[in-house]
């Protein structure tokens, strides 16, 4: 333990002596600087849902409706920044959000005529959701930064 402690010192001393060596002048907008905590907190809250996801569903079901993170990046690009899709991106769209439905929904409770969501999949979903903004967030951070 003391060995890791060790090499991770040392990368700080490195990091602090890089930024003392070579001056780094940025300008940053105001904008950026207010995004870069809340996409931090975007991902941040993403992942943990993912884990949480993980730990109380079954992971086949968890893991294929992950992937609606692309479809919810590309509905805040769509709706925000003025993205349009191609036909063949539409239809990659709706093959994702269908194949995220099929996998999440509990067939049994369907056949005896009761909706319901198989267990993870509300936490997923919000996940995937906040991993889209966090892509496009992130995107108009660099686009800032440059």
């Amino acid at each position: 333990m003391r060995v890791i402690s060790g090499y991770k010192l040392a990368g700080l001393f490195f990091v602090l002596l890089l930024i003392f060596v070579f001056p780094i002048t940025l300008n940053i907008p105001v904008l950026t600087i207010i995004l870069l905590p809340i996409a931090s907190l975007f991902y941040s809250a993403g992942y943990l849902l993912f884990m949480k996801g993980f730990e109380i569903g079954n992971i086949s079901i968890v893991a294929a409706t992950m992937n609606l993170w692309a479809v919810f990046t590309m509905l805040i690009a769509f709706i925000f920044m003025g993205q349009r899709l191609s036909a063949l991106q539409s239809m990659g769209v709706l093959m994702i959000i269908s194949g995220a439905t099929l996998a999440s929904l509990n067939w049994s409770d369907i056949r005896n005529k009761r909706f319901q969501l198989s267990s993870g999949v509300k936490e997923t979903v919000l996940g995937a959701f906040l991993f889209g903004a966090f892509w496009n967030l992130s995107e108009v951070i660099s686009e800032k930064i440059g």
